[in-house]
């Protein structure tokens, strides 16, 4: 919990320990820093001990507002050159400039930043948006207009970390670059999620921040007494990248999925984030070769979706809640019997996965829920009335008045 008064507190006892040398470097529990002095070039060496600043840091990363702006690294960096600066220029504990820091660092502003990252497996021809991302081909590098200190630098950035790469970009809020990424990897991951879920292939990958680069993987197999039995190989990752106006051409399924909740969360509503949570759920289920582990995350998506604690007298259980949901709001009428016995099975084969049951989990299984799973988040996004729902309670809501009829309003004039 955040306390304002602790976080003064132990940075006070961090200042404490601050001294710009000690007798011998080798034979202390303190760590040391060089500093930068005013606008020249000179520098100065301070002494500290770091867990009294980790303890400081970690007080003030309870504020939700810097937690959120800034990395543990970051943060003891900007504490330790600051309250090192006042030590210097002050040498006695200043409680004034120490609690003017944490009323900085508690009511700071993040500024819009803008994370670029290499996207594989999809070549990318034209600038283009979607939801929040921006797909960019290798060769508008000169169109992002990013600035640099010089020319050595801006030349380095160019070839050595854009590197003439497909990229896509997302914009984030942060107060420094390293939380800036970590937002930006969220972002990223949902986003090579939806791809895996929507992209019909069994061998093509799509990858930001995690990439399975096409190779071959060989298998020897032997006896215990080194007799070969056989060998085997198989393609792994994407031969080549498919064109981008194929992967997310405009109005297919992922283009959908993306351009509906390829958003901030913030500005999505209850029920949308649930459904943008599963798609994540659904996309890690893809990379699974474990069919026990791919069966239970897109069943735990189901769970994100429909799972509902509002009235227990109508859904008195988590995989009832998940089979009416997905039968009444889902399928057609002329087809919900069918369906309501295939999912039958799918929340005790989920229970005895978690719970380390005998049931088989078979890669058809995994075929039929991860199936059913890419049809409800696509009716849900898609689907006039559905789409207009904004919590667990409206479905919950609207399964009533499936089941029960409407309620009747009564005309109070």
């Amino acid at each position: 919990m955040w306390n304002k008064v602790e976080a003064i507190k132990l940075l006070t006892a961090f200042y404490e320990t601050i001294e710009r040398r000690v007798e011998d470097p080798s034979r202390t529990s303190k760590t040391w820093r060089r500093l930068w002095m005013g606008q020249g070039n000179e520098m100065e060496t301070v002494f500290y001990a770091p867990n009294a600043l980790n303890a400081a840091v970690d007080c003030l990363l309870h504020n939700k507002v810097v937690d959120d702006n800034y990395t543990h690294k970051a943060l003891s960096d900007l504490v330790a050159d600051r309250l090192g600066n006042v030590y210097i220029a002050f040498a006695e504990v200043s409680a004034e400039k120490i609690t003017a820091l944490v009323d900085e660092l508690v009511t700071k502003k993040p500024e819009l930043m803008n994370v670029y990252m290499a996207i594989h497996g999809v070549s990318v021809q034209q600038r283009t948006r979607i939801g929040a991302f921006d797909f960019i081909p290798n060769n508008d590098y000169c169109h992002l207009g990013v600035k640099c200190f010089n020319q050595q630098m801006e030349d380095n950035i160019r070839d050595n970390v854009w590197q003439n790469q497909d990229h896509v970009m997302v914009s984030v809020l942060a107060c420094e670059s390293v939380k800036a990424r970590e937002k930006a990897y969220a972002e990223f991951q949902w986003l090579e999620s939806a791809a895996r879920l929507f992209v019909d292939s069994d061998f093509y990958d799509i990858g930001i921040t995690s990439f399975n680069y096409s190779h071959v993987e060989n298998a020897l197999v032997t006896t215990s007494e080194g007799q070969m039995r056989g060998t085997s190989s198989s393609l792994k990752g994407s031969p080549m990248p498919l064109p981008f106006a194929k992967v997310f051409a405009n109005g297919n399924h992922l283009y959908r999925v993306v351009d509906r909740l390829g958003h901030d969360p913030g500005k999505l509503n209850q029920l949308q984030r649930r459904i943008r949570h599963a798609v994540y759920l659904g996309g890690l289920s893809v990379r699974e070769t474990a069919p026990e582990v791919a069966y239970f995350l897109c069943i735990a998506a189901m769970e994100a979706m429909f799972q509902s604690e509002v009235d227990k007298y109508v859904n008195p259980g988590i995989a009832q809640q998940i089979i009416e949901s997905f039968c009444y709001l889902i399928v057609n009428e002329a087809n919900r019997r069918c369906v309501f016995d295939q999912m039958k099975p799918f929340y005790g084969k989920r229970s005895a996965v978690a719970h380390g049951g005998r049931l088989v989990v078979t890669a058809e299984d995994v075929c039929l829920v991860r199936s059913y799973l890419r049809a409800a988040i696509l009716k849900m996004i898609d689907d006039p009335v559905l789409s207009e729902l904004k919590s667990s309670d409206d479905v919950a809501a609207m399964i009533r008045d499936i089941k029960f009829g409407m309620k009747e309003v009564k005309d109070e004039r």
